[in-house]
C-alpha cells in the first residue's frame, strides 16, 4: 500500500508542475495523506490535480477496486483534518 502512496506522490508531482502550481511538499506522507502546501489562490487548481492524480494513478494500477481520496483544503492541519468544524 505504502508504494501505491509513493506512485501518486509522483503522478501528483507531474500534475501539479504541469498545471503550474506553486507548491511544496508540507507532509508528504502521514496515515497515507498527502499534505502540500500552495498559494491560497491556487488551492482550487491543487485540489484538481489530486483529483487528476487519482485517476491517473487508477488507470495506471489497473486494479478492480479503484483507489478514492477526497482532497481538502485550509490554512491549518486541523482545517484539513477536520473540514467541516
Amino acid at each position: 500500500a505504502h508504494d501505491v502512496l509513493v506512485l501518486l506522490g509522483v503522478i501528483l508531482t507531474r500534475h501539479l508542475n504541469a498545471a503550474g502550481v506553486q507548491w511544496i511538499p508540507y507532509i508528504w506522507d502521514l496515515h497515507d495523506a498527502i499534505t502540500i502546501e500552495c498559494r491560497e489562490e491556487q488551492a482550487e487548481l491543487a485540489m484538481q490535480c489530486f483529483e487528476a492524480a487519482i485517476v491517473t494513478l487508477n488507470s495506471e494500477l489497473g486494479t478492480l477496486v479503484p483507489i478514492r481520496g477526497i482532497p481538502t483544503h485550509g490554512f491549518t492541519l486541523a482545517d484539513v483534518k477536520e473540514p467541516d468544524q
